[in-house]
């Protein structure tokens, strides 16, 4: 099943040129949407969101862009995280992505 997941998202990752492909008005949805995926993958209680957020922070700033977390509240994103996998909503996700995407880079590349 988590190899599946991370096949899955490896492969959409690639899809769309390591998100350099995604016009700036779906980036949310699709960040959101591997996001979900990468965290399902990694099932380990203690250190998957550090290890998933750094993930999105140098994958994104591949492309120019990244994730300003200050922003949003763990509880926000834990919130956010549960509904995606409880209720197979992203609706969650697609908002706090949408509030913390930004064009400053965590990493320069």
């Amino acid at each position: 099943m988590i190899g599946l997941a991370m096949n899955h998202a490896t492969e959409t990752i690639a899809e769309l040129d390591r998100l350099r492909a995604v016009p700036e008005d779906n980036l949310p949805r699709r960040v959101a949407y591997l996001y979900d995926y990468v965290n399902f993958a990694h099932p380990f209680r203690e250190g998957n969101g550090r290890s998933t957020r750094e993930f999105f922070d140098l994958l994104l700033s591949e492309s120019g862009r990244g994730l300003a977390w200050e922003l949003t509240e763990s509880a926000e994103l834990h919130a956010a995280c549960h509904e995606a996998r409880a209720d197979q909503s992203l609706l969650g996700l697609e908002a706090l992505f949408e509030k913390i995407l930004d064009d400053e880079p965590a990493y320069e590349l």
